[in-house]
């Protein structure tokens, strides 16, 4: 008994010392994932803008507060993207201008996935075979609802087993051979709060 009353003398105490304006703050702070977020964050560090510049600071503000959803990010039917795989370097999914941004979210980069299907397993001469992926992001950008996702493109650093050229079709076109495929595999955002 003697220990809870001590506990709940001690917050009191730390509140007390903390003062009604820290209290308030964390009370009426705009969420997490908001503009208000990003533009409050903005706000309290601007004295640092001499030293590191207001495009940093924004860029530092917009990465602490955005939230990420696993979802896609355009419904669109006619949504396509040019793949480009470089079998030891780079590769990179385009998305077409058909590609709109469906959400009601202003998205901050898109994540995605480009695989190989078809790969041959020819370890023990059986004939399996399997698919290998690589994931990406892109670089921040503003999509705002409505608008395409063209020239959003989603890079990915991944070495590709010897038997990819880069040549490869689309699976859409031949799922049988040793084929590329990609998807959109989420995207970080922040909520419109206007």
């Amino acid at each position: 008994m003697k220990t809870c009353l001590r506990l709940a003398t001690l917050a009191v105490l730390a509140l007390t010392m903390l003062g009604c304006d820290v209290i308030e703050k964390a009370i009426n702070a705009p969420p997490k994932g908001s503009l208000d977020a990003v533009l409050l964050c903005m706000k309290e560090n601007a004295d640092k803008e001499k030293l590191i510049g207001e495009d940093f600071i924004e860029r530092q503000c917009v990465e602490k507060h955005q939230l990420f959803s696993s979802r896609q990010p355009s419904e669109s039917k006619q949504c396509g993207a040019w793949v480009t795989i470089e079998p030891k370097g780079t590769s990179r999914i385009e998305p077409s201008e058909k590609c709109i941004n469906t959400t009601d979210r202003m998205i901050i980069s898109l994540s995605g996935a480009i695989t190989i299907n078809n790969l041959s397993s020819d370890i023990d001469g059986s004939g399996l075979t399997y698919s290998e992926t690589a994931q990406g992001k892109s670089n921040s950008t503003r999509i705002d609802p409505d608008k395409t996702l063209h020239w959003n493109i989603i890079r990915t650093e991944h070495v590709w087993p010897d038997q990819v050229t880069g040549n490869e079709p689309y699976c859409s076109k031949k799922p049988d051979e040793l084929c590329v495929s990609w998807s959109f595999t989420g995207y970080h955002y922040l909520k419109i709060n206007i």
